[in-house]
């Protein structure tokens, strides 16, 4: 079953999509509970990733037992915040963006292409972000930032 599960999943997440919208643009209620499902396993996937990327450096002796909990701390809280911030931030430009359109299907189409370019927006912003900050913490001694490093952003 998990053979099954790992080999199809990465079709059976693309299919899900369409799906989705479908059953959000048919039976909206329905929609949302799905698209509340959705978001649930997506989070709770990248959580069991994290948990296993750095259990496996935990088990090798490469970081302590406190140092994992607070990577996978850190790494489930960053998800969240990005999740949030790229669902708040796509809604409100959804609306903005289809404020004037009265066609109630070019307005879903054009509200879900909006939310669509700001949550890949948002992952990319927060990636370089996660990326500068990683270079930060390693190049300095104690872990800690200088304040000059921080300013060159």
């Amino acid at each position: 079953m998990t053979t099954f599960v790992s080999k199809h999943s990465a079709s059976v997440s693309i299919l899900l999509i369409p799906v989705l919208f479908l059953a959000a643009w048919l039976f909206p209620a329905f929609g949302i509970i799905l698209l509340i499902i959705s978001l649930c396993l997506g989070l709770f996937i990248n959580s069991l990733m994290i948990i296993k990327k750095q259990n496996e450096a935990c088990s090798q002796g490469r970081i302590s037992r406190m140092l994992f909990i607070r990577n996978v701390f850190l790494g489930i809280l960053g998800i969240v915040l990005t999740m949030t911030l790229a669902g708040l931030l796509g809604n409100y430009l959804g609306k903005l963006a289809t404020r004037q359109i009265y066609d109630a299907q070019a307005k879903f189409l054009v509200g879900i292409f909006i939310g669509l370019l700001v949550g890949i927006a948002i992952g990319i912003f927060v990636q370089r972000i996660r990326k500068k900050l990683l270079w930060i913490f390693q190049k300095s001694t104690l872990g800690l930032p200088n304040i000059r490093d921080l300013m060159s952003f």
